[in-house]
């Protein structure tokens, strides 16, 4: 019996201190992620013009991850996605995450469906790259030397229209995704007529919309 015992708290010591280790690992891997980083993050969104359907790439993400505390592997952040084309130059979101075991959850409390689970990847303390989810999608970040502003960025998300494109019924959707080419999206954006308005059907990721097109 008492043989039992001895095992039993040996069990209990080793899986504890495996459970430390992980803990330790996480706070490590948080504490590389708090910061501001920029680069591709593969964003998009779609919209319906006229009856026919365009998909807008994002050329360039910041986004900043905010700590809950500095032993904590767990926090919030805000991101913008930066656009070329389309009636939108930025979309804005509020985001949480956490690093359990190694994987990094994101969830948007207001856009579920951007919602992405990261656990093949490097990191280090300048340069963030992997793939979403079990995906060949990628992404690819770097740590922001300076200070970006992000002041002006204070609600749960937002945007910011173009000259010549009314507001449509943002932010109400629903995950579509485009057909059209880039000549087409280029000669939406040029010939769009003033206060002519639209609808956006789709926003996400290219890891979503591989996912939507799987189904």
């Amino acid at each position: 019996m008492k043989t039992m015992k001895n095992w039993m708290m040996m069990l209990i010591m080793i899986m504890t201190a495996s459970a430390m280790t992980s803990c330790d690992e996480d706070q490590k891997l948080a504490f590389k992620l708090d910061g501001e980083w920029r680069g591709d993050f593969g964003m998009n969104y779609t919209i319906d013009y006229r009856g026919r359907q365009y998909t807008f790439d994002s050329y360039d993400t910041y986004l900043v991850f905010y700590n809950d505390g500095i032993v904590a592997s767990h926090g919030w952040g805000k991101q913008v996605d930066y656009y070329d084309y389309g009636p939108y130059e930025y979309q804005y979101y509020r985001f949480n995450w956490r690093i359990r075991d190694g994987i990094i959850h994101i969830t948007y409390p207001h856009n579920p469906e951007l919602e992405v689970t990261i656990y093949d990847y490097r990191m280090s303390y300048s340069h963030f790259t992997g793939w979403f989810g079990n995906s060949d999608i990628s992404f690819d970040l770097r740590k922001l030397t300076g200070d970006y502003d992000w002041d002006y960025y204070c609600n749960d998300y937002s945007y910011y229209s173009r000259t010549g494109w009314s507001y449509g019924n943002y932010p109400y959707y629903s995950n579509t995704r485009s057909t059209a080419d880039s000549t087409d999206i280029k000669k939406v954006n040029a010939e769009v007529e003033d206060g002519e308005e639209f609808t956006i059907v789709g926003i996400g990721n290219r890891y979503m919309n591989n996912l939507n097109d799987e189904e």
